[in-house]
């Protein structure tokens, strides 16, 4: 079980987003077209060998997940090329605890729709697979993604609600800020060894606070 959740953002106004309780999400068919890394051409697949989709209207969020042993000493331990991958070197990463935050998901309001929430799994999928994934009633397909992106350790949120095409994002809410639970790091400001990012779990001090969410 993850002990934090991260979610790294290219700017200082969406972690202020989320921190404000306000989650903003994408269909899953939206990273089709995304550079490698971000993208995932496989996004919603029955199949990582024919481009067979369902489900792939449902707004996901994606978090990275992380593990005790990826903390040492009050930092988490995160690859660089994560970051890379989501061109988040001079964005920020918005520290959740685990716990706390699986509490409050019930209260995301979802506008009636079904929600499920997990960690991501990673393999090919199986030919033996495709039957159990179309008639799984749970989304299992947006939880599997290929090996490719393992080191991006996902973990997934999703709503049951199809998206029109032409609408590219939808904006769902908490009932109030979860600013108390998280902690948002400026990425630049992290010490880098041997390609690790170490991420502080807790504020620095409440200078940087203010700095951080200074008032516009």
């Amino acid at each position: 079980m993850p002990k934090y959740l991260i979610k790294f953002v290219s700017e200082e106004l969406h972690a202020k987003t989320l921190t404000n309780g306000k989650l903003f999400m994408r269909p899953a068919s939206y990273y089709h077209n995304l550079e490698l890394g971000q993208g995932d051409i496989r996004e919603g697949a029955l199949s990582h060998n024919k481009m067979i989709y369902m489900n792939n209207h449902f707004p996901i969020y994606c978090l990275y997940s992380v593990e005790e042993s990826e903390i040492e000493n009050g930092f988490i331990k995160v690859l660089k090329k994560c970051i890379d991958d989501f061109h988040c070197q001079n964005g920020y990463a918005v520290v959740l605890d685990y716990e706390k935050f699986v509490s409050v998901l019930p209260t995301l309001n979802t506008y009636g729709y079904k929600m499920n929430a997990g960690e991501v799994q990673y393999h090919v999928i199986r030919n033996n697979e495709f039957a159990i994934l179309v008639n799984n009633k749970n989304g299992l397909n947006l939880f599997i993604k290929h090996p490719f992106y393992v080191h991006q350790k996902e973990y997934r949120l999703v709503v049951f609600e199809s998206l029109p095409k032409e609408c590219d994002h939808k904006e769902y809410s908490f009932e109030s800020s979860i600013e108390s639970i998280a902690n948002v790091v400026k990425i630049s400001s992290c010490d880098l060894r041997d390609e690790i990012f170490m991420i502080p779990i807790k504020k620095k001090n409440e200078a940087e606070d203010k700095v951080l969410y200074r008032e516009k």
